[in-house]
C-alpha cells in the first residue's frame, strides 16, 4: 500500500553562527560590564529571569543590527509565515550572566522576533545530564533551553536544546510569542553568558 504524508504548515526556528568579528565586538562590551558590575544599572525589572546579573547592551545594538536584519529576512523567506518587510529593527538587547542554580521560567516576548545567542558555556552537557539528581529521571532537562508549544491536537510539545561548549556563538531566531525557558545548571561555578533581544 502507498501512503502520502503531508506536514501541516508551522513556523520553525532559524539557526546561525555569529561571525567571529561580531562575537569579539559584543564580548568587548560584555567584558567591560563584568569588570564593574556595581556601576551598571540592572535590567532585572524588565526581564523574567531569576538571574541576579542581567544588563542592557547599548553599544552592541548597531553591531548586531545588520546580521539580525538579514536573519529575520531569511526567516520570513524560508518559513513564509510572517509578513516580509524591508528592515527589522533590533529594539532591545541584553546580556545574562547566569550562575549555578539560576534559571529563566517559561515566558514569551512581545515583539515580532526574538533571539538568543550563547557566548560562554562553562560546563559539559554530559556532566549536567549525569548529575546525581538528573541521571535517573525520564526528563533530563538540566542546563537546557526549551521551546514549549501546542501541537495540532492541542497537546503541549517540548523542543529541547542541549547547550554545550560547542554552542559558543550559535544564535537562534524565533517568533517572539513562542514560549521558552532556560533550566539551571549545577556543575560549574562560572557564568554562562548569553545575549538576547527583540526585533520588530
Amino acid at each position: 500500500m502507498n501512503f502520502n504524508h503531508v506536514a501541516l504548515p508551522n513556523p520553525g526556528v532559524t539557526i546561525g553562527q555569529l561571525p567571529e568579528d561580531l562575537y569579539e565586538l559584543v564580548m568587548n562590551e560584555i567584558n567591560q560590564i563584568s569588570l564593574t558590575f556595581d556601576s551598571h544599572l540592572s535590567y532585572n525589572s524588565g526581564l523574567v529571569g531569576n538571574i541576579e546579573k542581567q544588563y542592557e547592551l547599548n553599544k552592541s545594538i548597531s553591531v548586531l543590527q545588520p546580521y539580525l536584519n538579514a536573519m529575520c529576512k531569511s526567516y520570513t523567506s524560508h518559513w513564509n509565515f510572517y509578513q516580509k518587510q524591508e528592515d527589522f529593527n533590533l529594539t532591545h538587547l541584553w546580556v545574562n550572566f547566569q550562575k549555578k542554580n539560576e534559571f529563566n521560567p517559561v515566558h514569551h516576548h512581545s515583539s515580532t522576533f526574538s533571539f538568543v545567542c550563547w557566548l560562554k558555556i562553562p560546563y559539559k552537557i554530559e556532566e549536567e545530564l549525569n548529575a546525581s539528581h538528573v541521571k535517573d529521571t525520564k526528563a533530563k532537562a538540566a542546563s537546557t533551553f526549551q521551546f514549549i508549544y501546542p501541537n495540532i491536537l492541542g497537546q503541549i510539545t517540548l523542543e529541547t536544546l542541549y547547550i554545550n561548549a560547542d554552542w559558543c556563538g550559535r544564535i537562534i531566531l524565533f517568533p517572539a510569542h513562542l514560549s521558552h525557558c532556560v533550566y539551571p545548571f549545577t556543575t560549574s561555578d562560572d557564568y554562562r553568558i548569553s545575549i538576547s533581544g527583540n526585533l520588530v
